[in-house]
């Protein structure tokens, strides 16, 4: 039961929440969530909601040159510190007294980190804020 105390405590308590607000007087606070999923940000020049795609060189100016590179920095590190946190990671669990067996896939969340979540950050952050 330890294991998905969370997960019952949130499932309780909105049966409790909607309890109240169904049959009681008590108004019980809710979080607004739009009724179609779309971009709520609008931009303030325009007046327009943004679209899915978001124009990585700026949205209302062009972006500056010198800020992808001012940029590289900070993803250069972040990209460390990932890379780290992996190899600290492996190297606690692997130690023999744990007498762990390697399993098939075994590598497979350092091939999913090396191939789509460092790239992605990189170029994130190499662009900066967008908004």
């Amino acid at each position: 039961m330890g294991d998905y105390g969370v997960t019952i405590a949130i499932l309780a308590f909105t049966g409790v929440a909607f309890a109240f607000k169904r049959h009681g007087d008590t108004a019980v606070p809710t979080l607004a969530i739009p009724s179609e999923f779309a971009p709520t940000w609008v931009n303030p020049e325009t007046g327009k909601a943004r679209s899915w795609f978001v124009n990585p060189l700026g949205i209302n100016k062009d972006f500056q040159p010198w800020a992808v590179f001012g940029t590289m920095v900070p993803a250069l590190g972040l990209t460390f510190l990932g890379y780290m946190d992996q190899n600290l990671t492996s190297i606690l669990i692997n130690r023999k007294d744990h007498a762990l067996r390697k399993p098939p896939a075994y590598h497979l969340d350092l091939f999913v980190c090396g191939a789509v979540v460092y790239p992605v950050s990189f170029f994130k952050s190499s662009y900066g804020q967008l908004e």
